[in-house]
């Protein structure tokens, strides 16, 4: 079954993108949404770094701004891309948003995020 939509977060980019599997993505989700914030860190300031390039180049993604009013007090909590990835989660109907950090996944539970609306992993 192919899910909704997927915000992710740039930890879980750059991971599959060394185990060459971004490809997954689209195979399991209709759309992959990226913040700005997520798209700068991975291919601006991370430009010769381990995903770098393959993440620039792939076509299927779509970065959204998230909604200022949910993002600001996100800012507080933790790092501007996981920030901005928890806030368009939560204006994205139906998705799932992406992350590794545990402090994003506590915050996204105190938002009502159950473990079924993200997905996360150990680096």
């Amino acid at each position: 079954m192919i899910n909704s939509v997927i915000v992710a977060d740039s930890s879980p980019l750059i991971s599959l993108s060394i185990i060459a599997q971004l490809e997954l993505l689209p195979q399991l989700y209709q759309r992959i949404l990226l913040p700005p914030a997520v798209w700068d860190e991975v291919t601006v300031q991370g430009v010769g770094l381990p995903g770098s390039q393959a993440v620039s180049q792939l076509t299927w993604l779509e970065i959204q701004t998230p909604e200022a009013l949910i993002l600001e007090p996100l800012s507080i909590l933790v790092d501007r891309g996981e920030a901005q990835a928890i806030a368009l989660a939560q204006s994205t109907p139906d998705s799932t948003v992406l992350l590794d950090n545990a402090q994003a996944r506590r915050v996204a539970e105190r938002l009502g995020y159950s473990p079924d609306r993200y997905s996360w992993y150990f680096a």
